[in-house]
């Protein structure tokens, strides 16, 4: 059995137009007793009340079953075309990186599912050298296949882990292997993302840690039209128009690193917000997962009811910017649908 997670907007069009089917009035059974062999499918639906629907059958379909079959395999291409895991495979070398015995300077074959800059930092952007990409491809679901394909037939060559001790007519191979394999060159983009990735890290390293967090402040406050206010640094509370007080967004200072992102009640008026934050519990918004942590004494005293948060760097400016705008939209009208006394 085959289990595939689909955007919502996806699946509310598939739901709708299974259901323009009638799908709810099929029979239970349908069996043809004069085939003995064949073709044998069933149908299953669970919905969120606990009810559940089936229906099944043996070489006999209901009258629209090549339509229902026309749409199955349609939102099947959809959700191959949208979610088709992709990859990149690259090469780099770092000058400060050399053999001590010979000089020779190794290459290293890697691959990433994260955009490239990210990965690129992780390699160390921290080294007295900086790493330079070589060349990149990016390929389908086959990318960690063709990294491995690499590595075996360069074996011989591997210095430790992904380094290789190769020569110019080694990378001119790579380079044809991952053509003919159906690479897409995109190295030009990624040395245009590293540099502007570089410049960006040392540019704020040079920023002390409360400018960067009143950056992301004025930032906010400049492309949303709800305001973020409070009386320290540590704490900007952001208060939605549409809803009390008493239930906030926050962009909270942990240390010199980091930020938390939260959603958080104060008092006890709304009786369904810790359902609320336990039903969110895990939800992911831009690769960032949100908890439901348990409250410290000091929360309960000041009449803290419940948070969501995630934590995110600080040096992430408009990520963090784009995550609370996501974590708003989604949650904005569950809070004033489920948990305001109207």
């Amino acid at each position: 059995m085959e289990t595939i997670d689909i955007k919502l907007d996806i699946w509310y069009n598939f739901i709708q137009e299974i259901l323009d089917l009638n799908i709810l009035s099929w029979n239970k059974y349908y069996n043809d007793p004069y085939t003995l062999d064949g073709f044998q499918w069933s149908i299953e639906i669970t919905f969120n009340n606990g009810k559940e629907f089936k229906s099944c059958g043996s070489n006999k379909f209901p009258k629209i079953w090549k339509k229902y079959t026309e749409i199955i395999e349609r939102y099947k291409k959809i959700i191959k075309d949208n979610f088709m895991e992709t990859g990149i495979v690259y090469v780099v070398h770092n000058e400060w990186i050399k053999d001590p015995k010979t000089n020779e300077m190794p290459y290293k074959i890697g691959i990433t599912k994260r955009t490239i800059k990210k990965r690129y930092y992780g390699l160390g952007l921290k080294m007295p050298g900086e790493f330079i990409c070589d060349f990149a491809y990016e390929f389908g679901e086959n990318y960690s296949h063709v990294e491995s394909t690499l590595h075996n037939m360069l074996n011989q060559l591997n210095v430790n882990g992904e380094w290789f001790k190769i020569n110019k007519d080694a990378l001119d191979g790579i380079q044809n292997i991952c053509s003919l394999a159906g690479g897409k060159i995109i190295t030009t983009q990624i040395e245009n993302e590293i540099l502007i990735e570089i410049k960006r890290r040392k540019r704020e390293r040079n920023i002390p840690v409360y400018e960067r967090f009143d950056q992301i402040i004025e930032k906010w406050n400049a492309l949303s039209e709800l305001k973020a206010e409070g009386k320290a640094k540590k704490r900007k509370i952001i208060r939605i128009p549409e809803i009390k007080s008493s239930i906030y967004y926050l962009f909270r200072l942990r240390n010199k690193n980091e930020i938390s992102i939260e959603l958080g009640c104060f008092t006890k008026k709304y009786p369904n917000f810790d359902n609320l934050l336990n039903s969110f519990d895990g939800i992911n918004i831009k690769g960032y997962i949100f908890n439901y942590p348990d409250l410290t004494k000091r929360e309960f005293r000041n009449g803290y009811k419940g948070k969501l948060r995630t934590i995110i760097s600080l040096s992430e400016t408009g990520l963090s910017i784009e995550i609370m705008k996501e974590l708003i939209k989604i949650t904005i009208e569950k809070v004033k649908n489920e948990c305001i006394e109207k």
